[in-house]
């Protein structure tokens, strides 16, 4: 029985790039950034990876389709990824938005997928007091 169940998420969102790990089974839709030959930054949350993380720099080799296929992690990007799971209406709320502005404002990132899924990511050093913000959104 293989280790792990071949899963693809793939969006149709304008600059994505279909990214490959062969070792997880996984394939991915992000958009990445280029910074050199057969380096990326990952400028999304790799969906389901547990090789790579938010604004990783990557090696990929690029396939005949215009994807990419992981190699490794080339330089860790320390960020640190809260994955929460939300309903819609609390997601889209106004004390939520409100709160994602002010992560948006302390330097971090989020993304919400599947009306449910909830993605914050912190940088190194951060001292955003999420799990406190996220109460005060209750």
């Amino acid at each position: 029985m293989p280790e792990h169940m071949p899963i693809s998420i793939l969006f149709s969102n304008a600059g994505d790039v279909v990214v490959a790990f062969p070792e997880e089974a996984l394939t991915v839709s992000l958009p990445v950034t280029c910074v050199g030959t057969n380096l990326y930054r990952l400028d999304a949350v790799p969906y389901l990876s547990e090789r790579a993380n938010y604004g990783d720099i990557v090696e990929a080799i690029p396939d005949e389709d215009g994807g990419l296929r992981f190699v490794r992690v080339v330089q860790p990007s320390g960020w640190s990824t809260h994955l929460y799971i939300l309903c819609r209406e609390r997601i889209e709320g106004e004390a939520m938005q409100a709160m994602l502005r002010d992560v948006l404002d302390n330097g971090g990132y989020w993304e919400a997928l599947f009306g449910g899924l909830l993605f914050i990511c912190l940088p190194p050093g951060s001292t955003y007091d999420l799990e406190r913000a996220l109460r005060l959104c209750e």
